[in-house]
């Protein structure tokens, strides 16, 4: 059974690995779109030309966007002090 230390070690860096990811894949969709844009604008000389957003991506800007809500607003640690809190209230209410 692993104890309160090699849980939060775990949970830490899982959140680690999923903060890599999204920040790698946040990076990979700065460069292609700033990278499509002045390919547009070099093609074009006319920065408004054609202006409108690729659905490529504002599909993978909304996956993002999904991404870094999960990471940062509903995290494991907000999980596990829910559940904390339940666990204790059901204690109590037993008791």
């Amino acid at each position: 059974m692993e104890n309160s230390t090699e849980i939060k070690y775990r949970n830490a860096a899982e959140r680690v690995a999923r903060l890599k990811k999204f920040y790698r894949s946040l990076f990979l969709f700065v460069i292609i779109f700033c990278a499509v844009t002045l390919y547009r604008f070099y093609g074009t000389r006319d920065f408004f030309y054609n202006s409108s957003i690729s659905v490529v991506f504002v599909i993978w800007g909304i996956i993002l966007a999904v991404k870094s809500i999960k990471i940062f607003f509903l995290n494991t640690e907000w999980e596990n002090d829910v559940i904390k809190k339940e666990l204790k209230n059901q204690q109590n209410g037993n008791q």
